[in-house]
């Protein structure tokens, strides 16, 4: 098993200190946390590993597929992705390469709060959701560090952590199948205008109802929830394509760019073309 001085631990063939910080764009200690960007190559292997703390990345750009025993999960821009310490797996990137996010959490920060609801032993991903918007949030504030800068990362990943563990009970079979139903209609529908009594419609449910339901599951209006969604589809274009904010606003069902930066900002903290320039910086 090859050590090093990045908190890895690999097994058999390992890549070299020299190998990771030329992937290693950016790394800094913030408190709690080693916040790290990532930049890695097309094509790039790397062989079977482990990380010595917990860790959350989010997927910047391009594609890192990640291979945990027989599973393979391909992970592409939004994706979050949370490894718990020892977990092995490898990584692959494709012709685009990969660009990534991490916060690295330092054991004994997460050991005094443990608790028996706060599962950690599992990986987890996320294509959506809280989580997802919340490490962007992270990602902002990596890029643009101040006084305040450990106390808000350490804020965002307990709200990470709280996510992760609610998500997990959310699995309830309990939930009605006709509000996951009204769920799969939004994701299909996001960029729309969609109403709540269009929703309630399609399910053969009163308008309030639904309303109600939804906001106790997944505690967030139905509005805000599609707000988030639209925004998650922006910033995967963002990162994946040179097409104007224009027509990202409107292929994400903003009524005009004007509208679409107010929300991008409200909620990520920076505007559309800010965030573009984050994604883009080498």
């Amino acid at each position: 098993m090859g050590r090093n001085s990045y908190r890895v631990r690999f097994y058999g063939m390992a890549l070299a200190d020299k190998e990771i910080a030329r992937v290693h764009s950016m790394e800094r200690e913030v408190g709690n946390f080693f916040l790290t960007e990532a930049n890695y190559p097309p094509n790039l292997k790397v062989p079977s590993h482990a990380h010595e703390n917990a860790s959350f990345y989010l997927v910047l750009a391009g594609c890192i597929a990640e291979r945990h025993g027989r599973l393979t999960r391909e992970c592409t821009a939004s994706t979050l992705v949370f490894t718990p310490p020892g977990e092995t797996h490898s990584n692959v990137t494709y012709d685009a390469g990969g660009r990534c996010f991490m916060i690295d959490i330092k054991p004994h920060w997460l050991r005094s709060f443990s608790t028996p609801s706060l599962n950690l032993d599992d990986w987890a991903d996320f294509d959506d959701g809280a989580p997802v918007w919340l490490a962007q949030r992270a990602f902002r504030e990596a890029c643009h560090l101040d006084a305040l800068s450990p106390l808000i990362i350490e804020g965002i990943t307990l709200e990470l952590l709280a996510e992760m563990s609610r998500r997990k009970t959310r699995l309830d079979p309990k939930c009605p199948r006709w509000l996951e139903q009204v769920r799969e209609i939004i994701h299909a529908q996001f960029a729309d205008r969609l109403t709540i009594s269009e929703l309630a419609n399609a399910v053969n449910r009163h308008p309030v109802h639904v309303a109600t339901q939804f906001r106790r599951s997944y505690r967030c209006t139905i509005g805000d929830y599609l707000r988030h969604l639209r925004i998650e589809a922006a910033c995967r274009q963002i990162a994946t394509s040179a097409a104007p904010l224009t027509q990202i606003a409107m292929d994400c069902g903003f009524a005009d760019q004007g509208h679409f930066s107010r929300v991008f900002k409200a909620l990520l903290g920076i505007t559309p073309s800010q965030y573009r320039r984050n994604i883009g910086r080498s």
